[in-house]
């Protein structure tokens, strides 16, 4: 049987409509969509379904979903299968790599 991904967080996505975000409206459901599915064991298997994510450690990833500049920042536990969203908006609004490192913005 097979052990999908859960994922936490949606509380980030709330009151997120399409007309707040444009084009990035469908990259959000699109992700979703496919991690939901997703099977990974490991950094490698995440890096192999979606290359352009940038990865801290082994358990922080931003994904930029799209042209229109909407990050997400995810805490990820392969182990337990679980993505948990800690933030979601604006390139700009995103530190990257998360805290607890050297800071810099996203550049979108």
């Amino acid at each position: 049987m097979a052990m999908c991904m859960r994922i936490l967080g949606a509380n980030h996505l709330q009151g997120l409509g399409r007309q707040s975000l444009g084009e990035d409206a469908s990259a959000v459901m699109a992700w979703w969509g496919e991690v939901r599915l997703a099977e990974w064991r490991s950094e490698a298997d995440l890096l192999q379904r979606f290359p352009s994510a940038l990865t801290h450690d082994p358990d922080h990833v931003l994904f930029k979903l799209s042209k229109g500049g909407h990050c997400m920042l995810v805490r990820v536990n392969y182990q337990l299968r679980l993505v948990l969203i800690e933030k979601f908006g604006p390139s700009s609004e995103i530190t990257w790599p998360p805290a607890g490192s050297q800071k810099k913005r996203v550049r979108s």
